[in-house]
């Protein structure tokens, strides 16, 4: 065999194992990693299963090289662009960038959602990875608070601009970044005795009975795998019932898993429309509900876990949830936006002050940092998630949240 035979033939792999990694970071992206088998991206490849098998032994390979590549390529484009990553102004710009690469956001939103769960094969590289992330902040100025919120922002930004087209994460960054510069992030009081009360009383409860049973089960299996690698029949085992019996509550698994949602949020939200509710108290519960931890909050880890794998899985445009959750998102900023209108027209403040965002901005900082630190203390329990969004609130607010 000639050395030239030899490097076409190695050409030629090459080409074919960039091909596989690109079709497999498609499907993971669309469908979730859990659901996604060799055959799978063999079929999107148009190889035989064998002839993958060849470049890839496993689907945890397969990811390997996904996640290799995404950090090849940004490596590659920083230090072709000279970004040596000496500002806080570097994240606009490498936001600027993934946005403008096909599927980059996608990828990365479903990768960093799904890699929440301890059993995900990414979740120590991802760990690892924020941990990167708030040194590099730390290392050019940003204090510890700051550094959390940068990463935090941009990861809750990249996630609201797939559920809307009209959100710029670039330009979101820029503008929180220029924000955080007019003055210092100051922590905020405890909750006041009369908050707490409010809060402790608008806990809902839970389902009753064996659906309230299928329900508890159906958020632990799909934190676990996802919407896609969900099992129905896996569910009613874990209830003690049989699969017909779980479709009579449930007609299909879509309907679980509205169900699933619906529950979620209500339990860590509350209704933003209940009347009886103040401003302040709507703000503290979207607070306190960053975490499961303590009085403020209404759900565990798992459910957390569940909330952050599901809405990360819905931001792919074909997931069944993805219109139903980007209604939900945008409902819940509009409420936002008018009770931080109504809490700064108590102090006395002006929506047109411009030390502070206009309420829609607020609203949308705040919805997208409470993402992302949700996020890092899964991967982190160690980082002050609702701490940390209780400053922010307060900033933007221009009042003590709470």
């Amino acid at each position: 065999m000639t050395i030239e035979v030899e490097v076409r033939r190695s050409a030629k792999g090459e080409s074919t194992n960039a091909l596989i990694v690109q079709r497999a970071a498609e499907l993971f992206a669309i469908h979730g990693f859990g659901a996604v088998s060799l055959r799978d991206v063999a079929a999107a490849a148009g190889l035989s299963h064998a002839a993958l098998r060849r470049y890839f032994r496993s689907t945890n390979e397969l990811l390997d090289a996904v996640v290799e590549r995404m950090e090849s390529d940004n490596h590659e484009w920083s230090t072709a662009m000279a970004l040596d990553f000496a500002s806080l102004d570097s994240v606009v710009e490498l936001a600027r960038h993934n946005a403008a690469v096909p599927g980059y956001v996608e990828l990365f939103t479903a990768l960093a959602g799904g890699g929440v769960s301890e059993e995900h094969p990414a979740h120590e590289r991802i760990s690892a990875r924020y941990r990167g992330l708030r040194d590099a902040h730390r290392n050019v100025g940003a204090d510890e608070l700051e550094a959390t919120l940068i990463a935090a922002m941009s990861d809750g930004l990249q996630l609201a601009s797939l559920y809307d087209e009209r959100i710029d994460v670039a330009t979101e960054l820029a503008a929180y970044l220029a924000w955080i510069r007019s003055g210092p992030l100051i922590g905020s009081p405890q909750l006041d005795a009369a908050t707490r009360a409010s809060l402790q009383a608008m806990r809902p409860g839970r389902e009753a009975g064996t659906r309230g049973d299928l329900l508890a089960a159906g958020t632990a299996e799909f934190a676990r795998r996802g919407f896609h690698g969900a099992r129905l029949a896996e569910i009613a085992q874990a209830v003690g019932v049989s699969k017909s019996s779980l479709l009579h509550h449930f007609a299909t698994k879509q309907d679980l898993l509205e169900a699933v949602l619906g529950q979620l949020d209500l339990e860590l939200d509350g209704d933003p429309g209940e009347p009886s509710l103040t401003p302040p108290v709507r703000l503290q519960r979207i607070i306190g509900a960053t975490i499961g931890t303590d009085i403020e909050a209404t759900a565990a880890a798992q459910q957390i876990e569940a909330l952050i794998v599901l809405t990360s899985e819905a931001s792919a445009r074909r997931n069944p949830m993805h219109a139903w959750w980007a209604d939900k998102l945008r409902g819940r900023r509009q409420h936002l936006a008018a009770d931080i209108h109504e809490l700064r027209r108590a102090k006395q403040e002006s929506d047109t002050n411009s030390l502070w965002p206009a309420p829609e901005r607020a609203a949308l900082w705040i919805y997208a940092a409470r993402h992302g630190l949700r996020i890092q203390w899964l991967y982190d329990d160690s980082v002050d998630a609702r701490n940390v969004l209780r400053t922010l609130a307060s900033a933007l607010i221009a009042t003590a949240a709470g």
